[in-house]
């Protein structure tokens, strides 16, 4: 059985859409628990109506406390064998648990992913991690390089894929912003292989208040914070994944504070997160400039931001004027 957890937050005006995609589903051997996190619309009630028509459907009501409690509560009440996340306001293919189950048993994978379709105004931009139309295998290693890498929004979501509830023992969200790049990072850690499907099996829908535009929740500052947390999740004898993580740490570490100014930040968030930068560079300075798997390229390239930060500078807002 598949456990189809579904975090509803005031959502009105798209959760039927959602769960009408869930019921749709043409594989039918799921539960769908649905966590309402202290909802003050009317969601609370379509989530009753919808386990009232169909058994399938379980409700939880909780007092208002954010999209990681309601999914941590969901695991905790889950029974399927898979577990499968979506959000209250998005929508899944009627096919979607039904191909990352084949694929899952076809290959005793740990994880199935799958790609998915943006949505804004009825227009729809199918998102690919990579090129190609055959399934493809990443070990832990490859996927966490994937996380890693700029741009690659598909590997840092929870809701495209469909996971083994052997790896989710003792993972849960944390109560931080950007709890979907940490929960991953820690996935990855923790699986042997994972199958990528690339077809569209998801409907993201870009709203206005989506959080990936709200600085608040996808700036630097929140992302130095989640790569130093997934770091100590790392134990040192994976000495690949946790050179990994710690170059891409100290590349945003530089990058961040050549940018800094421009932040929508107050005076004293921005000198919080310079005191933090401080902390990390001192805690991690040996242990990056001695590790055997980070490249020499990318420890000369920290060195000359340390010598060089003018220059460095300069070179960063050419980049990102080009882009």
């Amino acid at each position: 059985m598949i456990s189809v957890i579904i975090p509803v937050f005031n959502s009105e005006r798209f959760l039927r859409r959602c769960l009408d995609s869930v019921k749709a589903q043409t594989y039918k051997d799921f539960e769908a628990i649905l966590v309402d996190d202290g909802s003050t619309d009317s969601s609370g009630l379509i989530c009753d109506e919808y386990a009232g028509l169909d058994n399938r459907f379980r409700v939880v009501h909780q007092p208002n406390q954010g999209v990681a409690s309601a999914r941590n509560h969901g695991l905790d009440l889950s029974e399927g064998d898979y577990i499968y996340f979506a959000d209250d306001d998005d929508e899944l293919r009627p096919e979607a648990l039904e191909h990352l189950y084949s694929a899952i048993i076809k290959g005793g994978y740990d994880v199935a992913a799958s790609g998915f379709s943006f949505v804004k105004r009825e227009e729809y931009e199918d998102g690919f991690m990579v090129t190609g139309t055959a399934p493809e295998v990443f070990s832990s290693d490859d996927m966490l390089w994937q996380l890693l890498q700029e741009g690659k929004l598909i590997c840092f979501t929870c809701w495209n894929k469909l996971i083994a509830r052997h790896l989710m023992t003792e993972l849960r969200f944390r109560n931080i912003k950007q709890e979907d790049f940490l929960f991953c990072g820690q996935l990855y850690l923790r699986l042997h292989s994972l199958v990528y499907l690339k077809e569209s099996l998801y409907y993201y829908y870009i709203r206005p208040s989506s959080l990936s535009r709200d600085f608040s929740y996808v700036g630097p500052h929140q992302s130095v914070k989640v790569l130093s947390l997934l770091l100590e999740d790392v134990p040192k004898e994976r000495k690949k994944a946790r050179g990994l993580v710690l170059s891409r740490l100290f590349k945003r570490l530089m990058t961040s504070s050549y940018f800094i100014a421009e932040w929508p930040l107050s005076k004293a968030e921005k000198e919080a997160y310079m005191a933090t930068r401080r902390a990390l560079l001192k805690r991690y300075h040996l242990e990056f400039f001695s590790h055997p798997a980070i490249s020499l390229k990318d420890k000369m390239e920290i060195v000359a931001a340390r010598l060089f930060p003018g220059l460095f500078g300069r070179y960063l807002k050419n980049i990102a004027e080009k882009h």
